[in-house]
């Protein structure tokens, strides 16, 4: 079937010709569309057309407004500006601080903007006469009371009964008649004014513009406002209108019932010969999901195993960061994402609202928007146009266009307060709510290219576009159609009069997106969540339910649940979908505490991670007289501390040759064994009320197996020219924002750094972040693990600002306590001290790490990205069969099969 677009392009063309197409001006509803009309606009000439051809102008309906009148656009934060003082004029009793008005002012510029859009005389609607008495008659909207108690008064005086409340709201009605006429008279004198503004200035104005010869496209329009289908009047007769219309089409009744409305008004369709739908019923796939988290899952699937165009349609837009995030790796490069992602969910936001002052932000971000610079230029000097572009992950390309539009928003507060427009700013409270006010309302785009083939995007954005696949997300009732919160002050029965747009309208304009979107679509899937929330139920959408009831389609229904499965037999596992609220809330804290081994165990096997950390599943031990191998890696460590105490008696402390030679002749094995099972009783036992202490005399074997390792470090550390050791089993902190669904949330990674010491290495001073490995090395494999954990380490480190390790390098390291020292201890190596399982630098990136300064920035932005996802994961699924160790002690609760290890 063809497409619309491809329809409208080849009527276009057969009606003027290939060589004059260039003389109409295509006015679409959205810009984006436009696009998609432009390409086959292009597709077609590239075709028929023999030497190059002026291809249409293609604008949206607000921008031909914008082009035909004098006003340009205005400033929100300006006009608001305008309008609280105006309401001070107006309503001298009720002193309202601008933040505390600038909600009621952004509802109050929508309000105007629709009266203008549906050119209503101000005047009539604000009138008293009859409106007063409906008042009386009708209960006002709760969302309006909720705002009277807060405006009226600043929020001081409370009313005793629905009575007072329709007094008040009376007071008020009254004086908004002046503030519109008054504000608009202020927009005009500055040559500015909002969109309904500009609309109305061009049907008043229109006798004044010149049009002339030019011919118009209106392309793919469904509802119209009252002042948008004039100007369509008056640009009839030199006009063609394009309407995706189904005159046969009876599922909804609402659905096309405005384009009907319109052709009888004489906008007639210049499609004559609408394509027929086929007789049999069209294939469509409704699935009944377990969540939200379930239906983003599935969107891998699905894009899996449908090619072509392919649009992942989503209903509910807070949806967009679990879709985005179940992308396929090969595929989410290839996907254009119409939706906006919420600033307020960025941690540039968090940083700005935890400010005291948010302009203080503009300083700190001067030097990271000049390196930002730098950095796209000689990653252009590397790479050219998307090449380049790819080297970022879709979270940092995020965070720069969030620090981008942040810097926008701020620039122009700071600017409208240096120049007087904005003197309320200059107190830090205000400023400070203002601010945030405004950054709750940023959206930021994904920047991506709008022709792929595969597009993730709202319901409205689907307009004038056609695709193979559609896959639509959350067909819920109350997601679609959208429920908008009534939040004007202009009563439902008056706008409903007047013809400004209400819930109604926009309920039929969802239909029509709807149904419109499926007509042509070959592969048809609609999902939606059947689950109990807190607060409601949800159920399938009355558009879901009327194509179940309707013989135009053929419908086969599935089911599924949350969880991921390893094979055919396996048995699904629910997770806690809200184990971060959770943990948060029961903690009472705005804070998630993890180690490094909780991030590489979550890293290793989500699942495990979640019964470990998160519910905290208590694993039954066999008693035995023999230490697991954790215990005893516990016993060595504690070993080694014992004895460079001894040595050092202090720290920091200088450990000389002499005086590990000296401890190692002496007569150390008891007392420095009596020592380290103290400090293992003691770090053992300190969150386990029923500890029993592990006692020196019960484990010979293991005794020795401490001492051992404890000479193969001796040994190694009495090689080195210099050494001063600056710590030992200290605990340190990192705090990593990160973004969750929930709101943002600081991670903080605690853990204990088994030692810190200073080195000389090529006549070289470099300080070692070092961590003791007892078990086996294997240079063939290096352990990720192992590397994140130290590298965390360095982080830590560096956030403390250790003194004096700032002025000299700063080195990640593994020590293999098993494998170094001289032969006839433990070591593999016949160089005394330096045995090859120990090196200065470990490997990241592809790189030895020298410094780990030099690769802070990759590996931070590597662990953010982790983190991110672990906060966000509401699935925790198991890891693949092949990682799975035999030894887990959660793998009696992942009924997997057993298997032969």
């Amino acid at each position: 079937m063809m497409s619309f677009l491809q329809s409208v392009v080849q009527d276009l063309i057969s009606r003027v010709g290939i060589e004059n197409i260039g003389q109409y001006t295509i006015v679409t509803p959205m810009q984006r569309g436009g696009i998609w009309l432009q390409e086959q606009l292009r597709i077609a000439v590239m075709q028929q057309a023999q030497h190059p051809v002026l291809l249409p102008q293609c604008v949206t309906i607000d921008e031909l407004v914008s082009e035909l009148s004098d006003l340009r656009a205005d400033d929100e934060i300006r006009a608001i500006v305008k309008l609280h003082a105006l309401y001070t004029h107006f309503n001298p009793n009720n002193n309202l601080p601008l933040d505390v008005f600038y909600g009621w002012g952004k509802q109050l510029l929508q309000d105007f903007n629709s009266i203008d859009m549906a050119l209503v005389d101000a005047d009539q609607l604000f009138a008293n006469s009859i409106e007063a008495h409906r008042l009386e008659q009708l209960d006002i909207d709760p969302e309006v009371l909720q705002r009277l108690q807060l405006l009226i008064g600043g929020g001081d005086r409370t009313f005793n009964d629905e009575r007072s409340y329709r007094h008040a709201y009376q007071l008020l009605w009254e004086t908004l008649v002046q503030i519109y006429h008054a504000f608009n008279d202020w927009e005009r004198e500055q040559g500015i004014g909002y969109s309904g503004a500009r609309l109305r200035w061009v049907i008043e104005h229109w006798d004044r513009i010149v049009v002339g010869e030019r011919r118009f496209a209106f392309v793919g329009f469904n509802y119209l406002l009252k002042g948008e289908k004039r100007l369509m009047r008056l640009l009839q007769h030199q006009s063609l209108f394009y309407w995706d219309y189904d005159p046969a089409f009876t599922t909804n009744k609402d659905a096309y019932r405005f384009i009907e409305q319109h052709i009888r008004d004489g906008l007639t369709n210049a499609l004559h010969d609408t394509e027929p739908d086929a007789a049999t019923p069209k294939a469509v796939s409704v699935i009944a999901a377990s969540g939200n988290n379930t239906q983003a899952q599935f969107v891998h699937t699905y894009l899996r195993n449908n090619k072509g165009r392919t649009a992942i349609v989503m209903a509910d837009e807070t949806i967009l960061e679990n879709v985005v995030y179940a992308l396929p790796d090969d595929v989410a490069k290839q996907v254009n994402i119409t939706k906006g992602y919420p600033l307020k969910l960025t941690q540039v936001y968090a940083e700005i609202t935890q400010l005291q002052d948010p302009m203080l932000w503009l300083d700190r971000e001067v030097l990271f928007t000049d390196e930002q610079t730098q950095e796209e230029q000689e990653m252009q000097e590397d790479t050219e146009g998307q090449e380049g572009a790819s080297s970022y992950t879709w979270q940092q390309l995020l965070g720069k266009e969030a620090a981008y539009q942040a810097h926008k928003v701020l620039s122009r507060i700071q600017w409208l307060i240096e120049h007087g427009e904005l003197d309320a700013a200059k107190d830090v409270k205000v400023r400070r709510n203002i601010v945030k006010r405004v950054l709750d309302t940023v959206s930021l785009p994904f920047h991506g290219e709008p022709l792929t083939q595969i597009q993730l995007i709202g319901v409205l954005e689907t307009r004038l576009m056609d695709f193979d696949n559609v896959l639509v997300l959350n067909v819920e009732e109350g997601v679609l159609p959208k429920v908008n919160k009534d939040m004007s002050f202009i009563p439902y029965y008056l706008r409903k009069y007047y013809g400004i747009e209400t819930n109604d309208e926009s309920s039929a304009a969802y239909a029509y997106n709807f149904f419109r979107l499926l007509r042509r679509a070959n592969d048809i899937t609609l999902m939606f969540a059947q689950a109990a929330t807190g607060v409601q139920q949800k159920n399938m959408s009355r558009f879901l339910m009327q194509i179940l009831t309707h013989p135009h389609y053929a419908v086969t229904k599935y089911r599924i649940t949350e969880g991921v499965q390893v094979n055919k037999n396996e048995t699904m596992i629910a997770v806690n979908p809200n184990w971060l609220s959770d943990k948060l809330q029961n903690e009472k804290s705005s804070q998630l505490y993890l180690s490094p081994s909780a991030i590489n165990t979550y890293l290793q096997c989500p699942r495990k991670f979640y019964y470990d950390y998160i519910e905290n599943v208590q694993v039954a031990q066999s008693p035995s007289l023999i230490m697991s191998n954790n215990v005893l890696g516990s016993l060595i460590h504690a070993v080694i501390r014992a004895a460079y105490e001894q040595i050092g008696q202090h720290t920091p402390a200088r450990i000389t040759r002499q005086a590990v030679q000296d401890f190692l002749h002496s007569d150390y094995e008891q007392f420095i064994l009596q020592r380290g099972y103290l400090l293992l009783n003691e770090s053992e036992g300190k969150h386990n009320e029923s500890f029993e202490p592990y006692i020196l005399e019960q484990h010979p074997l293991e005794n020795q197996v401490a001492l051992a390792h404890l000479r193969n470090v001796l040994q190694y550390d009495s090689a080195e020219s210099y050494l001063e050791l600056l710590e030992m089993e200290q605990r340190h902190e990192m705090r990593c924002l990160v973004d969750a669904a929930l709101r943002p949330v600081q991670v903080v990674i605690g853990g204990v750094i088994d030692r810190v010491d200073v080195v000389e290495v090529n006549n070289q001073i470099i300080m070692r972040v070092i961590d003791y490995k007892t078990g086996k090395y294997d240079p063939d494999k290096p352990n990720e693990n192992y590397v994140r954990q130290t590298m965390i380490y360095c982080e830590q480190l560096s956030s403390t600002k250790q003194s004096g390790g700032e002025e000299m390098p700063l080195a990640p390291a593994l020590l293999y306590t098993a494998h170094i020292g001289a032969k006839g201890y433990m070591g593999e190596s016949d160089e005394v001290g330096k045995g090859l399982a120990f090196t200065p630098y470990i490997s990241f990136d592809g790189q030895s790490v020298r410094d780990y300064r030099s690769v802070r920035e990759t590996f931070m932005s590597q662990l953010r990205n982790d983190l991110t996802r672990l906060v966000n994961d509401t699935a925790m699924p198991l890891c693949d069969v092949k990682d799975c160790l035999p030894y887990c002690p959660f793998h009696s609760l992942c009924h997997r099969p057993e298997r032969n290890w």
